[in-house]
């Protein structure tokens, strides 16, 4: 009896699964492709609009990277040596952070999303044709995801399902290797070791040692705006900013420090901050100024209502990130996983 029981608790699974993969498809065929307000930011030109076709790069080799915060297509043009990127945001990072799994509906939004960027880059035609002449070997795209994907039990059905829709294989980065995509980043860029690469991502936080040009110290934190913004929501009225100092503090709070006077950083945390101090260089003195502007006039007017909402609690991570490393200064440079895979792929 209880073999039996099994056995139909499995083929009900099975069914499930199926069902759940032809909703993902009805709903990709049937429902708008894309959210209305959402356009892809092209890093050398203006917003992309989603629903016309503005570019055309045929025959490109591409790398699609699936982030916690945003979809990013990094590409490079035949005759082309310089990789550009086009991005757009979306908010399925927090989500996948509190469920721990890719639902249905969020699976329906990120293949949608897919979808309407390689039609919008006229990849979709070239990249099948490769596909078919058995040309395995030489597909023009590939795909790269990190953060919150990493904390999905169900990660690698999502990826089954951009293989069947669009010949894409996703690979899943752990925190090692994009801890080596961003030495390879900030290789060119740092002239004295040691060097203290940092990657502030939406939910965990990696940090380099570059001991020398061929040799490196890693270590990881799960914390990261995203996260905080989790606690938040899960704390309600008992969450205030003395318990987020402590949060950060308690995860710091074994981490190496080396004598190193400016850190090196990349992450949409970083930018949004420099962005708004207007200046790639950042000091603690700057984080706490602009920390006590937000808390007297909200989150500022410049950024997006989705960086807007993370503001505060990124301040809150670079002041204790400052106060722990004992660092000076933090540099930021616009150095993506995807865009170092990519020309790696190069």
């Amino acid at each position: 009896m209880a073999g039996t029981i099994r056995g139909l608790r499995f083929l009900r699974s099975v069914f499930v699964d199926a069902f759940d993969r032809i909703a993902v498809r009805r709903s990709i065929r049937t429902s708008t492709l894309i959210e209305a307000g959402h356009g892809f930011k092209h890093s050398r030109g203006p917003v992309l609009s989603m629903h016309t076709r503005t570019l055309k790069i045929p025959n490109q080799l591409g790398v699609i990277e699936l982030g916690t915060n945003s979809l990013k297509f990094h590409f490079q043009s035949p005759g082309d040596r310089q990789v550009e990127t086009a991005r757009v945001e979306w908010e399925i990072g927090f989500e996948i952070f509190l469920a721990k799994s890719i639902s249905v509906p969020i699976q329906t939004r990120i293949l949608s999303y897919v979808r309407k960027l390689i039609e919008d880059f006229d990849l979709l035609q070239a990249h099948r044709q490769k596909h078919e002449e058995g040309n395995s070997a030489h597909l023009p795209l590939t795909g790269i995801a990190t953060g919150a994907f990493a904390h999905a039990d169900n990660a690698e059905e999502l990826f089954q399902l951009l293989y069947e829709e669009f010949n894409i294989k996703i690979q899943l980065l752990d925190s090692r290797e994009e801890a080596s995509l961003l030495v390879e980043g900030f290789r060119p860029i740092v002239q004295e070791y040691p060097a203290m690469l940092c990657d502030f991502g939406a939910g965990r936080l990696e940090v380099v040692y570059l001991c020398s040009s061929d040799h490196f110290l890693h270590e990881g934190f799960d914390i990261g705006a995203i996260k905080l913004q989790q606690l938040e929501t899960l704390e309600g009225e008992d969450w205030d900013e003395a318990k987020m100092k402590k949060f950060l503090q308690a995860h710091l709070a074994g981490a190496r420090v080396l004598p190193i006077d400016k850190a090196y950083a990349t992450g949409g945390t970083v930018r949004a901050v420099a962005q708004m101090a207007c200046s790639q260089d950042l000091t603690l003195a700057q984080i706490q100024l602009l920390s006590e502007r937000t808390r007297r006039l909200g989150p500022p007017s410049g950024l997006s209502p989705f960086r807007r909402q993370h503001f505060y609690p990124a301040l809150q991570l670079l002041e204790e990130f400052f106060k722990h490393f004992k660092i000076s200064t933090l540099h930021y440079r616009s150095v993506g996983g995807g865009d170092v895979f990519m020309k790696n792929l190069l």
